[in-house]
C-alpha cells in the first residue's frame, strides 16, 4: 500500500496494490500474449461488431468463449494497473479540498452505485452512447459523475441492467472536479473517463 500527500489536503490517499493472483486460464491467455498472439483461436467463430472487429457480438451464456471473453477483458485492467497503480475512490471521500487536489488525469478504482438508463447492446446504432450516474457517499461527502458509455461496449443484457441501478466496480480516469456544494452535505461533482465496469461478486477488483 503506497501513500501520497495530494496538494493542500490534509491526508494522504493510499494507492491500493489490488489482488494479482494468477488463475490457469489467464495463464494460459498470458502465455499468447508473450509470442505475439492478441486475438487467440478460443475467440474465432465469433462474429464481431461492425464498429470493433475485436469486439464478439454472438454471445451466450452457453458458450464457454464467454468466459474467456470475460477473462480477457479482466487482463486489460490487469495490465493497466500494472503500469499505474490507482487511487481509491473511498478515500477520495476524505479530501478536505477537491477542487485543488491535483487528481486530474489519475487513475481511480471504485466500488459504487450506478443509477440510469442504459441501452441494451443491440440498441447500438439507435442510441450509440449511453449514460449512468456514478455516486458514492461517506464521511458527510458524496461524489458523484455521469458516465458516458459506448452501447456497443455493452457486455450484455444483464450488464445494462446492472449498469443502469446497482452497484459495480471498475476503473476511471478522473478528468476534472467540476464543482464542490454544501447543502448540509457536500456534494462532489467530477468529470471522467470509464475504462471498464464489472457488475458481478467479489471485492474491488478482486480479479480471480
Amino acid at each position: 500500500m503506497r501513500k501520497q500527500s495530494l496538494g493542500k489536503n490534509n491526508i494522504s490517499i493510499s494507492q491500493s496494490n489490488l489482488l494479482l493472483t494468477w488463475s490457469t486460464p489467464v495463464e494460459r491467455l498470458l502465455s499468447y500474449i508473450r509470442v505475439g498472439i492478441v486475438h487467440p483461436k478460443v475467440f474465432q467463430g465469433l462474429r464481431g461488431h461492425p464498429k470493433d472487429p475485436l469486439f464478439p457480438i454472438d454471445l451466450v451464456f452457453s458458450d464457454p468463449r464467454v468466459a474467456y471473453f470475460d477473462i480477457w477483458c479482466q487482463l486489460m485492467i490487469r495490465a493497466i494497473i500494472a503500469i499505474r497503480t490507482p487511487y481509491l475512490l473511498n478515500d477520495l471521500l476524505q479530501l478536505d479540498d477537491p477542487l485543488n487536489s491535483g487528481l486530474s488525469g489519475q487513475l481511480v478504482a471504485f466500488e459504487a452505485n450506478l443509477e440510469g438508463d442504459v441501452k441494451y447492446p443491440d440498441q447500438w446504432e439507435i442510441h450509440p452512447l449511453t449514460t449512468t450516474n456514478l455516486y458514492l457517499s461517506g464521511n458527510g461527502t458524496t461524489f458523484t459523475s455521469t458516465l458516458n458509455l459506448k452501447t456497443h461496449y455493452i457486455y450484455s443484457v444483464t450488464a445494462s441492467a446492472s449498469l443502469s441501478g446497482g452497484r459495480s466496480y471498475g476503473l476511471l480516469i478522473l478528468r476534472t472536479i467540476d464543482s464542490v456544494k454544501e447543502n448540509g452535505e457536500r456534494i462532489v461533482k467530477f468529470s471522467c473517463s470509464p475504462l471498464m465496469i464489472g457488475c458481478g461478486g467479489g471485492a474491488l477488483l478482486n480479479i480471480p
